[in-house]
């Protein structure tokens, strides 16, 4: 199928994934309830310069991650999010925001 989703990974219940070809979610990502990945979604650590590895992101209840986008290093994505297509998010999101681009966070 495409997907690689190590075993490690804690996910909630209700997980549904959409055309998953290409997706990638690292071993100590933890992804909440009741939530949503499309094809080419890449979830997962940093490393930086000196090739150490830092934290992986903590996604919360029932969110909706499009196609393509990168969620990368020790952040935390909060409840009922929506991250766009293509986005790339780097920095936490409040609960309820809608992520857009480059850590472009548009709350309501």
């Amino acid at each position: 199928m495409g997907v690689e989703i190590h075993p490690k990974t804690r996910i909630g219940r209700g997980l549904v994934i959409y055309h998953g070809v290409g997706l990638v979610v690292n071993g100590y990502t933890i992804i909440g309830d009741d939530c949503i990945l499309r094809q080419g979604v890449c979830i997962g650590n940093v490393i930086d310069r000196n090739g150490h590895h830092g934290g992986c992101p903590v996604i919360g209840n029932a969110v909706e991650v499009g196609a393509g986008a990168m969620i990368l290093g020790e952040i935390r994505v909060g409840d009922n999010v929506r991250i766009g297509a293509s986005s790339v998010v780097t920095k936490d999101v409040p609960d309820g925001a809608t992520v857009i681009g480059v850590n472009q966070v548009l709350t309501k």
